[in-house]
């Protein structure tokens, strides 16, 4: 047996390794456009190896069914003496109708020089609809900016709800536009809040600048393009105080 100088084996009397393909969990999405659900190809070679080979990769039908609730995809994927995992996005429909739950499979076949141990990946399709998740800020946020001469770095945290608890991972986008000027915080265009799974709640952090500052001013704060659901009370002004 011969080995690289790394000391990994790089004879054929590796065993070929194992593949397996992951489960993915996702909100359909509410309105139009697609929701990419992303499953991980993992290999796993044998100790001091590494992995050299491919897989094929197709969708198929469940209660989810192509093309309506998501886009049909084929694929292969390979590694050339690399373990790192492989991923296969399949573009699911959004779409405002009240339904329940679906799910479809990411199936793997046709190994060469691999083995497949976990065949099939499931891919749970959460409505947002029925009831509509929603998700938006409250109004008249305050901010505090202690000592005005300061360096020190200080943030402005405003929170965002939803109704219900996320029961996958719920991001939303946010902005500033600026009411008053000079401006004494970090402009934000296109920020981005995750509530995670089992919350109802999230928090976006904009940047104080240091230095002097006025004793008050404002800026709207606006979520926009949520993963999942609808918008509902979506701008708020903040004020900040100097103290």
């Amino acid at each position: 047996m011969t080995a690289s100088p790394s000391g990994v084996s790089l004879t054929a009397s590796c065993a070929p390794a194992a593949v397996a393909i992951s489960n993915y969990s996702n909100y359909e999405g509410t309105g139009q456009g697609v929701r990419s659900f992303t499953f991980l190809v993992a290999v796993t070679p044998a100790a001091g190896c590494t992995a050299t080979g491919s897989v094929q990769v197709h969708t198929s039908n469940g209660t989810a069914q192509a093309p309506g609730d998501f886009q049909a995809t084929t694929t292969t994927v390979s590694w050339n003496g690399e373990t790192a995992p492989r991923t296969v996005t399949v573009p699911v429909i959004a779409d405002s109708t009240a339904e329940n739950d679906e799910g479809f499979t990411v199936v793997l076949t046709n190994p060469v020089n691999l083995v497949i141990t976990k065949q099939t990946g499931f891919g749970a399709v959460l409505d947002d609809d029925d009831p509509p998740q929603r998700t938006g800020v409250d109004g008249g946020k305050i901010c505090w900016a202690i000592d005005r001469g300061t360096n020190s770095e200080q943030t402005c945290r405003v929170a965002i709800r939803t109704n219900l608890p996320a029961r996958a991972p719920i991001t939303v986008h946010f902005r500033t536009i600026a009411l008053d000027k000079p401006v004494g915080y970090e402009p934000v265009r296109d920020g981005l809040i995750t509530i995670p799974v089992g919350s109802t709640t999230g928090v976006a952090e904009i940047k104080l600048l240091p230095g002097p500052r006025p004793a008050e001013e404002r800026f709207v704060f606006e979520l926009f393009d949520p993963s999942a659901g609808v918008l509902d009370s979506p701008r708020t002004v903040v004020t900040i105080l100097a103290k």
